[in-house]
């Protein structure tokens, strides 16, 4: 045995590509217009069914709304396992923690066990409940972003779990947030979601 690492890092090839061809056109162009400083290509020409922004002005609201969002998903043709719900917080920070269900469907989520190839193991539910930094390289073609409250302490951090929720989407995007945040109110969040 050598005491040669795997590779050298100086000999690491990385590859990025601003392309973005999960994102449908009306999302894109919705992550372009609320999230400036990202810079990337929409490659994806579909249309897809845009964004919808739910405010809320106490946290603890975020459930009800939800279910609101849910509903509005379910009435648009989606299976409630095409549907996500993301929170941009961690699990024990998020008031979905000990949430187990929105609405009339419950909330599968993370057990902390994986399969014998794996795969993350769910707990029973029908709709899946994550947090945007777990679900991160995965998608599904309804997303629901909760807890968008950006802290400007901590604001380039939390913009950028953002738009990684954002990119979760291939068809329609869902944003409750806080309609009190100032960074909310300033890049008029809600003003530029569209239907």
């Amino acid at each position: 045995m050598t005491d040669t690492p795997f590779f050298d890092e100086l000999d690491f090839i990385g590859y990025r590509s601003l392309l973005n061809y999960r994102s449908p056109f009306s999302i894109a162009e919705f992550i372009q217009r609320a999230l400036p400083g990202f810079e990337f290509t929409a490659a994806n020409d579909l249309p897809g069914l845009g964004v919808g922004i739910t405010p809320y002005s106490d946290p603890g609201d975020q459930p009800r709304l939800v279910a609101k969002v849910v509903a509005r998903l379910l009435g648009m043709r989606f299976k409630p396992a095409q549907i996500a719900l993301l929170s941009c917080w961690g699990r024990t920070s998020t008031v979905f923690k000990d949430v187990q269900r929105v609405g009339n469907y419950t909330l599968a989520r993370f057990s902390g066990e994986y399969d014998l190839f794996g795969n993350q193991v769910l707990t029973p539910g029908q709709i899946r409940f994550d947090t945007v930094r777990r679900f991160k390289g995965q998608q599904e073609a309804a997303v629901i972003l909760t807890d968008v409250d950006p802290k400007e302490s901590r604001l380039r951090d939390e913009l950028r779990v953002l738009f990684c929720g954002m990119t979760r989407a291939t068809v329609r995007l869902e944003i409750v947030c806080n309609g009190n945040n100032h960074w909310v109110t300033t890049q008029h969040l809600i003003a530029v979601g569209g239907a």
